[in-house]
């Protein structure tokens, strides 16, 4: 209770990091306390960096991309995402939703089952990240830094990861259904069994990823690179394509695809 009325103070910034220790002490010492815990961690992050309402003004950036955030929301962070998962007690206990988290520096993080449903993730540090069942469902992601970060069967349905770098990240069964992944870099991905049916790939990179367990379905895969991706002609024939779709080269001299990709046209269940 001494270190919750600590956290709760609206003067010291000093006074709430010796909130957040002494819970993180408490949280170590007694591991049937870790759910209560992360809840109340999880309260003051949301409570400190509410992502702003439609039409308010956005947060000022920050002027050194090393102190992004305000140190006892850094601070809070490292309490959630560095615990010891194996005594969450099988809930989700961290839930960090509507959050305003821009530049935030999680490398390596445990955000395993946590729900980050509609958070501003824009250039977050989140390489060797585990997002396990991760809820990241509107969750903007915009040129965050996902290098080998595990994101299998996370949930993706409209984020937005417009210019991220998901290099070696591990997508497998992750539902991306009308995500935004414009320009991004997917490098030697994993999307094994992951979805990603009318999502957004215009000019992404997708050198040496295997497709051929996706679903591609309304894609839109104009300006994408795939020239050493290894994907079916009957998953292009599902997406959209055009001419500057850079195919693999024995399906760039298809008939079937050749045409469709001059004439550009969606297929008829895209529309």
């Amino acid at each position: 209770m001494a270190a919750v009325e600590l956290l709760g103070d609206r003067e010291s910034e000093e006074v709430r990091l010796g909130g957040l220790y002494g819970l993180q002490r408490v949280m170590q010492d007694s591991h049937r306390d870790q759910p209560t815990v992360i809840n109340v961690v999880s309260t003051f992050v949301r409570a400190h960096n509410p992502r702003p309402e439609p039409g308010a003004k956005p947060r000022p950036l920050p002027k050194h991309i090393n102190a992004p955030l305000p140190s006892d929301t850094t601070a809070a962070l490292a309490v959630l995402t560095h615990r010891d998962s194996r005594h969450d007690g099988g809930v989700r206990v961290v839930t960090l939703h509507n959050t305003a988290l821009s530049f935030a520096q999680l490398p390596k993080a445990n955000l395993t089952f946590a729900d980050l449903t509609n958070a501003d993730l824009t250039n977050a540090h989140l390489s060797d990240a585990n997002l396990t069942d991760a809820r990241l469902f509107g969750t903007i992601l915009d040129r965050a830094n996902l290098h080998e970060a595990n994101l299998t069967r996370a949930f993706l349905l409209d984020a937005h990861l417009n210019f991220a770098y998901l290099k070696h990240a591990n997508l497998t069964g992750a539902v991306l259904t009308s995500a935004e992944l414009y320009n991004v870099s997917m490098k030697q991905a994993i999307v094994d069994g992951a979805d990603l049916g009318f999502a957004d790939l215009r000019t992404a990179i997708m050198d040496h990823v295997n497709l051929t367990r996706a679903d591609l379905t309304c894609a839109r895969l104009n300006g994408a690179y795939l020239e050493t991706a290894i994907v079916k002609k009957n998953q292009l024939m599902l997406a959209e394509i055009d001419a500057t779709t850079a195919l693999p080269a024995h399906l760039a001299s298809d008939p079937e695809l050749k045409k469709k990709a001059a004439s550009g046209a969606k297929p008829a269940r895209c529309s």
